[in-house]
């Protein structure tokens, strides 16, 4: 069998006492994937805690892993070197520890640093060795706001997403806690973070993840809590968001209590828009206007599987990869690059707890 490039998912290795993580996985599955995308064979397990999220840097040599929830201490995240032959995974020599659980992170285009963010709203800039290895933090800085009125899950801010922008200028970082969406920037000289502006948005909202039209004028963002996706006009060279649309991710037939919206991804060709709905096990489906860049909606397709809570396009946009968390599985989709309908590409992957996936083709 042919196999023409390699996944990388991530899971949750343990249960929690407040929500059911559906922990299953060991913590980070390397896969072999077959032409046709139908087989995928296991290869490596690497084992860490709760590897949450997961994301490449260096030109996908090297591999971060953040520890996203612990029940003993953790280092927070941990640097692997990708073997692009063969696609496994060696964890690096230098490493830094945080003693924290980390939610999220993302690396700079320059591979000089790459920032995270913890569950309590800090923020953390991070110089980074020619290698990619981590070397030092640089600045730390605590996310200013009010939490939202949902006590229980708005305790305090929640940074869930920090992507540098499609220029890598600044960082937009939607806030769970405190209902509004952060603009910081990195200065690449002194390694330190500045904070440029913040956006609010409806209360109990509970911002999630980013999504960037690749013309750099718009930004897409799925609240959580309310299944709302926010279109926002977007000032690239000011770093300033400006609202300009706000609209259900929902079908109108829903009728469950939350419908818990979580990923969100623009097609490469602007023409399109995807967001998972955890509440009905959905990808719904948008068009952007090609003038207003507003939402309108064209269908929702059924992820066959349950809590669909990532996913993920080829670069190329040909294809898209649904993580569903607690059925255990990966749904791959051919997409229509024309009207942007999904279409089931059978059969699903078994896969324990998705909760990231990333790929790397055989070099």
């Amino acid at each position: 069998m042919k196999y023409s490039k390699y996944a990388y998912t991530a899971s949750y290795t343990t249960e929690s006492a407040a929500y059911n993580r559906y922990a299953a996985g060991e913590g980070v599955h390397v896969y072999r994937i077959s032409e046709s995308c139908n087989e995928w064979d296991e290869i490596q397990c690497i084992k860490e805690p709760n590897p949450a999220f997961i994301g490449f840097g260096r030109g996908k040599t090297v591999i971060y892993v953040a520890h996203s929830a612990s029940p003993v201490p953790v280092s927070g995240l941990v640097a692997y070197v990708v073997n692009r032959e063969t696609g496994l995974l060696t964890k690096m020599d230098q490493q830094l520890y945080f003693g924290k659980p980390i939610c999220c992170f993302s690396v700079h285009k320059s591979n000089q640093y790459m920032v995270a963010a913890d569950f309590n709203g800090m923020i953390y800039a991070i110089a980074l060795n020619q290698d990619g290895s981590l070397k030092e933090i640089t600045d730390t800085v605590a996310l200013e706001g009010t939490p939202g009125p949902l006590t229980k899950i708005q305790k305090c801010s929640r940074p869930h997403h920090i992507p540098f922008d499609l220029d890598g200028n600044y960082l937009v970082i939607p806030d769970k806690g405190y209902d509004l969406v952060h603009v910081y920037r990195l200065n690449l000289d002194s390694g330190k973070l500045e904070k440029v502006s913040e956006t609010a948005i409806r209360p109990a909202s509970c911002a999630r993840h980013i999504a960037f039209h690749p013309n750099r004028k718009s930004v897409y963002m799925a609240a959580e809590f309310t299944s709302k996706v926010y279109v926002f006009d977007y000032d690239a060279e000011k770093g300033a968001l400006k609202k300009r649309q706000i609209i259900s991710a929902e079908r109108s037939t829903y009728v469950g209590n939350y419908c818990k919206s979580s990923e969100i991804a623009v097609h490469p060709n602007g023409k399109f828009l995807y967001v998972s709905n955890r509440g009905d096990n959905t990808i719904g489906i948008f068009a952007i206007d090609e003038y207003t860049r507003e939402l309108a909606p064209l269908a929702w397709q059924a992820t066959h599987g349950e809590i669909p809570r990532y996913f993920c396009l080829s670069d190329d946009g040909s294809t898209l990869y649904v993580g569903n968390q607690k059925s255990g599985s990966v749904a791959v989709f051919d997409v229509d690059a024309v009207n942007g309908m999904l279409s089931f590409h059978a059969p699903l992957i078994p896969v324990p707890c998705p909760t990231w996936i990333l790929f790397s083709e055989n070099s």
